[in-house]
């Protein structure tokens, strides 16, 4: 348990990649289903309403979009920590094995993003919800089956990031390599 806290506190105390993940994950979808419900206001005639269960289906799209390109950065700075602080070394030299380096990282990893995917998911929820207008919404089971669907798609984003980055030890490729197959070579 001490290893994961310790990978989560490596991770949180990187404050460009904690603030860009949150507006990867938060921010992204709250600026878009505000410019879309302000066009409603504006034209309620040319523009539909932001919420109902197409905003919600598109605000979900949109936080698996971005939220997997938080969750690629996040495991590739997750993976590399200790190679990229030069502690590696000390660290297998105390006697812990390096399998326990590597799956003490992973939980470390979700426990500081699904917080942050939990927060763009209520984002998405509520804004499909409160600007619905008099539009169908989604039920409770449609919101948990979503919330599900995003967590174990950013999930495992973050831990096919987190082991590449550990297999090749360089956070760039990393980033690049997964960012490129995840949002051009993917259907």
């Amino acid at each position: 348990m001490r290893l994961v806290k310790a990978a989560w506190l490596k991770l949180f105390r990187r404050r460009p990649l904690y603030w860009w993940s949150l507006v990867l994950t938060v921010g992204i979808v709250t600026v878009i289903f505000g410019i879309i419900e302000i066009l409603h206001l504006v034209n309620p005639v040319r523009h539909g309403v932001a919420g109902g269960l197409d905003g919600f289906r598109g605000g979900m799209i949109g936080l698996v979009l971005t939220g997997s390109v938080g969750a690629i950065l996040v495991g590739a700075a997750a993976g590399t920590a200790d190679v990229s602080y030069g502690v590696f070394r000390d660290l297998v030299a105390t006697g812990r094995s390096r399998w326990q380096l590597f799956a003490a990282r992973v939980p470390g990893a979700l426990a500081f993003y699904l917080p942050m995917v939990t927060l763009g998911f209520v984002v998405v929820a509520t804004c499909s919800l409160v600007f619905a207008g008099g539009f169908a919404t989604p039920n409770a089971s449609l919101i948990v089956r979503g919330y599900l669907w995003v967590v174990l798609f950013t999930g495992f984003d973050l831990v096919v990031a987190l082991g590449f980055a550990s297999l090749i030890n360089c956070r760039a490729t990393t980033i690049g390599v997964l960012l490129g197959f995840q949002h051009i070579a993917s259907p």
